[in-house]
């Protein structure tokens, strides 16, 4: 994300929000590399708990299932109601889905 979409459209207007929790017993607070997602448009969150990984799994993917590491696309006309939406495109893991998140993020890129 960082070099690929961030560091090439520097001037696109938009806002990603990194959530950072722990679910492997090698993940910390004080073990996350805060190197990964520097830019200026990137807010991050470390959450001390499962519960947003929790949120997301059942009230946006309608599973039981934690989500993690996972992305979430919206465009500026989304809006938070219940949930977020309309979700433009999603993916997990992350790594195994680039070509997805690389497709929902063309549109808004221009």
């Amino acid at each position: 994300m960082q070099q690929e979409v961030l560091a090439k459209h520097p001037r696109t207007d938009l806002r990603i929000q990194a959530i950072w929790f722990s679910v492997l017993a090698s993940d910390s607070k004080s073990g996350w590399d805060s190197s990964i997602l520097t830019d200026k448009r990137v807010t991050n969150y470390w959450v001390a708990n499962l519960s947003i990984g929790d949120w997301f799994g059942r009230r946006v993917l309608g599973t039981n299932a934690l989500c993690w590491d996972a992305f979430f696309v919206y465009d500026g006309k989304a809006r938070w109601k219940e949930v977020p939406g309309p979700l433009r495109g999603y993916g997990s893991p992350v790594i195994s889905h680039t070509d997805e998140l690389s497709r929902a993020l063309a549109p808004l890129l221009r």
